[in-house]
């Protein structure tokens, strides 16, 4: 079995941990890099849900570019709620609320790096309402 199938197994069978909170998150990714720019926006409303659910909200763009970008958002954001506690986040609902990108700009990079910077904000605002009960 190749390592990659077995630890995205063994991912699935850990425990899971809750939220049961509604929060927003804004992901930002404005950095510049030598002679370019790396600049992506991201809105997310995260939920608990019975199953992983990915929707969009009305009036975001999802042409065929839109579309890579908010692949890449999307993990972004898993890259960081699925690794960064001793368990995974799984059942929740997310949904795209804003996907904005800048024409010149806007790279897949850029927005799997602003998915990151959302998912922390996630994990930082759920530590601080897990502190607060």
């Amino acid at each position: 079995m190749k390592y990659l199938e077995k630890w995205a197994e063994s991912l699935l069978a850990a425990p899971s941990l809750s939220h049961s909170k509604v929060v927003r998150v804004d992901g930002v990714r404005d950095a510049h890099l030598g002679p370019r720019m790396e600049v992506a926006r991201v809105s997310f409303l995260i939920e608990p849900a019975a199953v992983f659910e990915v929707v969009t909200a009305d009036g975001v763009d999802l042409s065929p570019e839109n579309e890579r970008f908010l692949t890449s958002a999307i993990f972004g954001l898993l890259d960081v709620i699925m690794l960064a506690d001793y368990c995974p986040i799984r059942d929740i609902k997310v949904t795209v609320v804003a996907l904005v990108p800048d024409p010149v700009s806007s790279s897949q990079m850029a927005f799997r790096h602003a998915g990151r910077d959302a998912g922390r904000r996630f994990m930082e605002a759920r530590h601080q309402n897990e502190k607060a009960t």
